[in-house]
């Protein structure tokens, strides 16, 4: 928060996060702090922007998580799969720009199995099992 005081900003009473300038104009606040509601830090968009572009820095926003299917008799054995997702936002005098990175992990020919709980046919492997190279040949084999 040192950044914030070398622009003129203060926490204005130390009883919620609450940054003001000399004249006690309000430039950052969390209202769910003092009344019911989603988590939000509320900025002044201007001073912000302008903070930034005087520091010479860029705001990011990073979301990222996961979404994968597990169950089967067995909980440690089936699997189906799983997406990994990363977004990042980046926001200038523009507005905000968005990139995307998704990753995909299919499951072993034994995981698939353990969740479906039964054997598996060479079509759901070759479509949802991830490839195993025979050792030594290079040639694809899902089981």
């Amino acid at each position: 928060m040192r950044r914030f005081g070398s622009n003129g900003l203060r926490l204005n009473d130390g009883q919620k996060p609450t940054f003001v300038d000399a004249t006690i104009e309000v430039h950052f606040f969390d209202p769910s702090v003092v009344e019911p509601g989603y988590q939000a830090a509320l900025v002044d968009r201007d001073a912000f922007l302008a903070m930034l572009n005087r520091e010479g820095w860029a705001a990011i926003w990073v979301v990222a998580g996961e979404k994968g299917v597990f169950g089967g008799k067995y909980a440690d054995r089936g699997f189906g799969g799983r997406v990994l997702h990363t977004r990042v936002y980046t926001l200038d005098a523009g507005g905000f720009a968005r990139s995307i990175h998704l990753d995909r992990e299919k499951p072993s020919a034994e995981q698939l199995e353990g969740l479906l709980g039964v054997a598996t046919t060479d079509e759901l492997l070759s479509r949802y099992a991830r490839v195993r190279r025979r050792f030594g040949t290079g040639e694809a084999s899902p089981h």
